[in-house]
């Protein structure tokens, strides 16, 4: 909750008709620094059109858990060899109410050489960001955003700030924050 935008003053509890996803916290080695990698959306009119966020997507039928999901999506989007990904564990389950998503979240890592492919469909950008990036305290501000069901409306939220072109917020920032938590316990 210590990203999470003010109108979520709670976890709130998701809606029998909610839809399932996963995403991948992927951690992997790149010039002797532990990285993770975040994407941003394709423009294509939905809720998080053009959002940085996590390799990751809604469970299909055939999917046989939330963990295939991710390494599914990561795969799809990303190019990632699922064979290569080893996993650590779950965090928290996110509700989203813009989209009715609950998101498994699923660290991992790879000691791999990663070479990234982006799927043009869903990917605009490849974003790879060093953990130490994340963990610095100067990384948090506020900022003002457009709300999803409203473009009118702004809010201010908090970011992670990693640049003046990639900040990181809603959702993506709350699971962000959880990992980050686990690291500096």
């Amino acid at each position: 909750m210590l990203m999470a935008p003010p109108v979520r003053n709670t976890l709130q509890k998701a809606p029998s008709n909610a839809k399932q996803g996963a995403v991948a916290i992927l951690l992997y080695l790149k010039n002797k620094q532990w990285h993770i990698v975040l994407m941003r959306r394709t423009q294509d009119g939905g809720v998080h059109s053009g959002q940085i966020s996590l390799p990751g997507g809604k469970c299909d039928a055939q999917d046989l858990s939330y963990t295939y999901t991710a390494l599914r999506e990561l795969q799809e989007e990303m190019g990632v060899a699922i064979a290569d990904v080893q996993i650590l564990g779950k965090l928290t389950p996110l509700y989203i109410p813009p989209s009715n998503f609950v998101v498994q979240a699923i660290l991992c890592y790879t000691m791999q050489q990663i070479t990234f492919t982006k799927s043009d469909a869903e990917v605009n950008e490849i974003i790879e960001i060093p953990l130490q990036t994340l963990l610095d305290p100067n990384s948090k501000s506020i900022t003002t955003v457009l709300q999803s069901d409203n473009k009118n409306n702004a809010m201010q939220v908090p970011i992670y700030k990693i640049n003046e072109n990639v900040k990181i917020w809603g959702a993506t920032a709350m699971m962000l924050s959880e990992l980050e938590a686990l690291l500096l316990k």
